[in-house]
């Protein structure tokens, strides 16, 4: 990775000056008896003598203080990392969190996977765009936990009938593809990275890996399996490096803490043309990191400035990996006053706090999604409460989200905030809110946020924010599920009867459907408990409710013979390397000094099942 330039770096650049009619001195050799003499016109002295004795008697002391200097700043870099603290040498002189020698010591090992990342992302008018000409996007998400619960990797590789389709991760991933989905939430727990790695290489038939025909043809509904069975998808399916014949999951760093693993899997997302949304999920865990908003912050700072470390961050990762700060504050109980059944602070000063550190790494880079907490009596779920209307706050007993905002809008990074609400049905909730009274409720706490002036400081600024429902899901059996996840939609779409003067909003800008993994126990997942049969009435739902729109339902191309009848061994790799591999064994023990951590934390006895 490149070192960044340094505020303390010095050039010197010299210019020579060769036109003979500007020269400053010359030499005669005498002549007619006369003895050789030095002879100087008038500007020499200002010319060479005083700018040599300038150089002797400053500049050589200056730079002997700036190498000096930058000895102390790097030194105050170590001892940063090691506390994870920003120390205020390294603050005042304008550096990074992480010098370019501690990022080659916690970046992974295996070089990053190369393929086509999506465009860039930025906010924009409450919406997300493309950075470079700023065409709205829409995000089609799915939850994909394990990284916190335990299994240190995305959950399911080591379930299934140890099939490509079921248990090899670059194969699921082509398939969620191929489904139409253009981003992952990557649920996490800190202490999850900070643990051991699981190797999750298992034995999988047949022998070879499966080629993008065999992947879709895998991924089709029997109802159009016919009239699709010689064509494929457009998009290409990077087999990653080091894979093994007859082996799932042979590429997948191993390591004795879990950070670098989990960049990995971010880059080999990205690469494959998807979004990333990484979600802290303490899971009523790891009170120790919420017992303020120092610790809170500087967890989420070391985790940060380890993806900045990535020699691809620039080029592949910055508006494309987002940061999902605290999931469900309410099941943790906290709320923007504080805590109800524990001593936290109010919300906004973890999130704050979080988003003031990360942003002091890399100013401006991240795209930060927020939920809100403490407003259940107002009909919201969890991850959902960012009410401000006075009269509605006081009537209800509700936890004030003002204070949260107005210092948000003072902030420099105001303009990188999502709202990210979540939604379940009764069978979930207990809730039984549809149709207008539903409908009121979301406009009440997010719609307002999207239209007119948004949320504005009194006598001051106003902004409006875009959302994205970062959880939405159910098994869709239970009637009323259907009937409010239907209600919902409509107001996600803004379709009618919702597009109207009194419910004031836009349509969202994504949703994240909760989740892939079989083993959610309140949703179930997309595929069955063989975790390669897919559930196609939830899918077809998605299709017809939020707009997902699997391979078959895009452009084709017909499938050539000689990839549908491949009996070679293991294909090439499709995607070269922009980083080779590094001869030491595992560097993840700097990724958990990184994360604040002084010595490996083992992984739970147990797996908690996420829902």
């Amino acid at each position: 990775m490149p070192e960044s330039p340094s505020l303390l770096d010095v050039r010197v650049h010299s210019e020579k000056n060769t036109e003979a009619g500007k020269r400053t001195g010359r030499i005669s050799f005498g002549g007619a008896g006369r003895p050789p003499v030095l002879e100087y016109k008038k500007g020499w002295f200002w010319a060479v003598a005083l700018p040599s004795v300038l150089i002797v008697a400053v500049i050589v002391p200056l730079i002997v203080t700036v190498v000096d200097l930058k000895e102390q700043v790097a030194a105050a870099h170590r001892a940063s990392i090691r506390s994870g603290t920003l120390s205020a040498a390294a603050a005042a002189a304008g550096t990074q969190y992480v010098t370019a020698a501690e990022c080659r010591e916690v970046m992974p090992k295996e070089a990053s996977p190369v393929g086509t990342p999506p465009p860039a992302l930025r906010i924009s008018k409450a919406k997300l765009v493309t950075a470079d000409n700023g065409t709205e996007v829409t995000l089609h998400g799915v939850n994909w936990f394990g990284f916190n619960n335990g299994k240190t990797m995305v959950d399911g590789l080591d379930a299934g009938n140890g099939t490509w389709l079921a248990a090899d991760f670059a194969t699921i991933v082509y398939r969620m593809k191929l489904l139409g989905f253009n981003a992952v939430r990557l649920p996490f727990r800190f202490s999850d990275l900070e643990a051991p790695t699981t190797d999750y290489a298992r034995p999988c038939v047949p022998e070879n890996p499966l080629s993008a025909f065999e992947i879709a043809q895998g991924t089709l509904p029997s109802d159009v399996a016919k009239d699709f069975a010689a064509r494929m998808p457009t998009s290409e399916f990077l087999l990653p490096m080091n894979s093994v014949a007859g082996t799932c999951n042979s590429y997948l760093p191993n390591g004795i803490t879990t950070l670098p693993r989990f960049l990995w899997v971010v880059e080999y997302l990205v690469a494959n043309g998807m979004y990333v949304l990484v979600d802290y999920h303490p899971h009523e865990t790891e009170m120790a990191v919420l017992a303020d908003p120092d610790s809170f912050a500087r967890k989420w700072r070391g985790l940060w400035s380890a993806f900045t470390c990535l020699p691809n961050f620039a080029s592949d990762l910055k508006g494309r990996v987002f940061l999902d700060l605290l999931n469900e504050p309410d099941e943790l109980g906290m709320g923007w006053s504080g805590g109800k059944t524990r001593e936290f602070r109010p919300l906004g000063s973890y999130l704050l706090a979080a988003m003031e550190a990360i942003n002091g790494v890399s100013p401006g880079d991240a795209i930060f999604f927020i939920q809100g907490g403490g407003q259940v009596a107002a009909g919201t779920a969890w991850g959902d409460g960012f009410a401000t209307d006075s009269e509605l706050i006081r009537r209800l007993s509700l936890e004030d989200a003002n204070p949260f905002f107005a210092e948000l809008l003072g902030k420099p990074y105001r303009k990188q905030v999502v709202l990210s609400p979540h939604f379940y049905g009764q069978s979930i909730t207990n809730s039984s809110m549809a149709e207008w009274q539903l409908w009121e409720a979301l406009t009440r706490s997010w719609g307002q946020h999207m239209v007119d002036n948004g949320y504005c400081v009194p006598m001051g600024e106003c902004q409006r924010f875009p959302v994205v429902v970062g959880e939405i899901g159910s098994n869709l059996t239970h009637p009323m599920d259907r009937k409010q996840l239907g209600d919902f939609a409509t107001y996600m779409n803004r379709s009618s009867p919702t597009d109207n003067d009194h419910l004031r909003h836009e349509p969202v800008s994504g949703w994240f459907w909760f989740c892939w993994n079989a083993n959610s126990q309140d949703t179930g997942g997309l595929v069955e408990d063989d975790w390669q049969t897919l559930v196609l009435p939830k899918l077809a739902w998605l299709v017809e409710s939020l707009g997902l729109r699997p391979w078959w339902m895009q452009p084709t191309l017909e499938a050539p013979k000689q990839e549908q009848q491949q009996e070679e061994a293991l294909p090439l790799p499709r995607y070269s390397s922009k980083r080779q591999p590094r001869n030491n064994p595992d560097t993840s023990a700097k990724a958990a000094a990184l994360l604040g951590s002084g010595e490996p934390i083992q992984p739970p006895t147990h797996v908690e099942l996420v829902s």
